[in-house]
């Protein structure tokens, strides 16, 4: 078969998928090789996105069009020393319609001095050629740290041939590893969610050591002990854990508590080190050394680890967010925060008001109707971005979370190589107003009870408000109904004030109530690090969440601002995603290879 020319015009000629890749592919390779940015630069189209995971910039960057991407290059490419950039065995570069767009994507591997890596390229038609449009770099592994897999090689161990008197079983080697009775852990992660548990599952394969702390009774107790009826509104494709699958009958929604009785089983299968009725007291680092003090009441017992890396993985729940209200001393009833809100089944026949229409305060007011609550308020502040799970989950999730998508790996590949202000541009927008159209009788109900569905500025629907805490967002799992039947009353305004038996709103009409319950979200994760680390720590760390000036992440998945201090927040997709490289960073500044100074900084 002749080799398509990609300089040919890409509109007219069909050509084979990949050996258009193919060429491309040879022709960065040719230049980065000879440190021609000029000529890399020619193989971008003017609007290019290039999102580098480490591979290149030991940082997580986006960068946006053909100068700053020529600026980058022309910043690292000696340093990097990236080649070999081919077409990834094993795959198949496809041509299809993307946002719009004629595209060849295609996997891709090369090599750095350091690392081995693997990328995301989208190819389209600009002028006479095909141009990159996005390109992700991704480090994979730092060579000769590779993950630890067992191979069929391992029957030559002297564990396996030798005999040895009074061998410890595997349950006695496993608890002293677990209580690090002969060492320090390389890494304390506290907490035991899914953002912990998942570094520490990436950091075991590469062999750093890492000990989890969580102050719950058992593993997996910060599932089991919320609300009946809780479920993830993440679809279980979406929500697996890096290395080990979920049955194929795993419900489609998992539910609270079979997700706590999953995080139990997977640190038990993963061999990861979790210390459960454990309360991290106080953290101090020593920046001359290199090595945190951190101290810890274990079941009553003070312990003081001296780990070199401090990870804060207790998510977007720090302390709960609780406004303070005239008159709450005065109030019989009772007030919660939905963090502790045990579940409508306990309020049968009471009269109950939630504040806040973000998940939280529609699964809550769900709950109390179910429960068979007398009666229930949603009071909603502000507008926010509400859609149905039966036309809204196949938009976002119908290509790569789905029983048919690509093994996880492709997926989060695929995923990540999407920067967050592109999909916010590109593919949001068009993606919101679809599932708007289809959700028309939804929202118009909605809007005919009362409530303000706000879709975003430029329709950045729930995308724009998860990742800039704008508003509030809610997949529809039956609320909805519930308020446009006028099951659930809906209340505009704020409380204002409490009296003996119930709250007086801001339009000033009042009502009777029984329980109040604030939905009303979190202070930022940083907090957490502020009251275990000091003012001093958190006054030199960027807030957690939310996007940058970079188009990052700030705060999380990279350098926090502070030596060896790392934050891991964000949902059980986002966190998979970018784990690995977490983990990655804290292996190279153990090998002395994660340079100082990074723009994170």
């Amino acid at each position: 078969m002749a080799t398509p020319d990609i300089t040919t015009d890409p509109a007219t000629t069909g050509g084979d998928a990949r050996e258009i890749a193919a060429n491309w592919l040879t022709e960065l390779d040719d230049a980065v090789g000879r440190r021609d940015v000029a000529a890399i630069e020619t193989l971008l189209i003017d609007e290019v996105w290039w999102r580098d995971l480490l591979a290149l910039t030991w940082d997580i960057r986006t960068f946006r069009g053909r100068a700053a991407i020529g600026s980058m290059l022309t910043e690292y490419l000696d340093t990097a020393s990236p080649s070999g950039f081919v077409v990834e065995d094993g795959t198949t570069p496809t041509l299809t319609e993307f946002a719009g767009r004629r595209t060849v994507e295609a996997f891709f591997t090369f090599t750095t001095r350091l690392a081995h890596g693997r990328g995301v390229l989208r190819l389209v038609p600009d002028g006479d050629r095909w141009r990159a449009w996005t390109v992700l770099t991704s480090m994979q592994d730092i060579k000769g740290h590779e993950e630890k897999s067992t191979s069929i090689a391992d029957v030559a161990f002297d564990q396996y041939n030798t005999a040895v008197k009074d061998r410890p079983t595997w349950y006695e080697t496993r608890a002293r590893e677990r209580e690090f009775a002969d060492s320090e852990p390389t890494v304390v992660i506290v907490g035991a969610g899914h953002s912990g548990l998942m570094l520490a599952a990436r950091l075991q394969k590469l062999g750093v050591s890492h000990l989890v702390v969580d102050q719950e009774e058992r593993l997996g107790d910060n599932w089991r002990r919320r609300y009946s009826g809780l479920s993830l509104h993440d679809t279980s494709w979406f929500s697996r854990f890096p290395y080990l699958e979920y049955p194929a009958n795993w419900p489609l929604y998992t539910p609270a508590e079979m997700m706590g009785d999953f995080i139990e089983s997977y640190v038990n299968l993963m061999q990861l080190n979790a210390w459960v009725r454990t309360t991290v007291t106080a953290a101090s680092f020593d920046e001359a050394v290199g090595e945190w003090t951190v101290t810890v009441d274990r079941e009553g017992t003070p312990r003081e680890l001296h780990p070199r890396h401090l990870v804060f993985a207790t998510g977007m729940a720090g302390k709960p967010k609780v406004p303070s209200v005239p008159g709450e001393d005065r109030f019989r009833g009772e007030i919660l925060h939905s963090s502790a809100f045990p579940g409508g089944k306990f309020y049968p026949g009471k009269n109950a008001v939630v504040v806040g229409v973000g998940s939280s305060g529609h699964d809550v007011a769900q709950s109390l109707y179910e429960g068979r609550a007398d009666a229930v308020t949603l009071v909603q502040r502000s507008g926010a971005y509400v859609m149905s799970g039966k036309n809204g989950i196949p938009v976002f999730h119908g290509q790569l979370w789905t029983e048919n998508g690509p093994a996880l790996d492709e997926a989060d590949l695929i995923s990540v190589s999407l920067p967050w202000e592109f999909q916010l541009e590109e593919l949001v927008p068009g993606a919101t107003r679809l599932i708007a159209e289809a959700d028309r009788e939804l929202i118009d109900g909605l809007t005919k009870a009362g409530f303000e569905v706000d879709l975003g500025a430029a329709h950045v629907g729930m995308l724009g408000a998860a990742l800039n805490g704008t508003s509030g967002y809610y997949i529809d799992k039956g609320c909805s109904q519930l308020i446009i039947d006028g099951e659930v009353r809906l209340q505009r305004g704020e409380i204002t004030e409490f009296t003996e038996t119930g709250v007086v709103y801001s339009d000033g009409t009042a009502e009777e109530t029984d329980l109040v319950v604030f939905a009303t979200g979190w202070e930022n994760a940083r907090e957490t690090a502020r009251a275990i680390c000091g003012d001093e720590v958190a006054d030199r760390v960027s807030l957690v969440w939310g996007l940058g000036e970079d188009g990052e992440l700030r705060g999380t998945f990279r350098r926090s601002g502070y030596p060896n201090l790392w934050f891991v927040v964000g949902s059980t997709g986002v966190v998979r995603g970018l784990s690995k490289h977490v983990a990655l960073q804290i292996l190279g500044s153990d090998l002395g290879l994660l340079p100082t100074g990074t723009p994170s900084e």
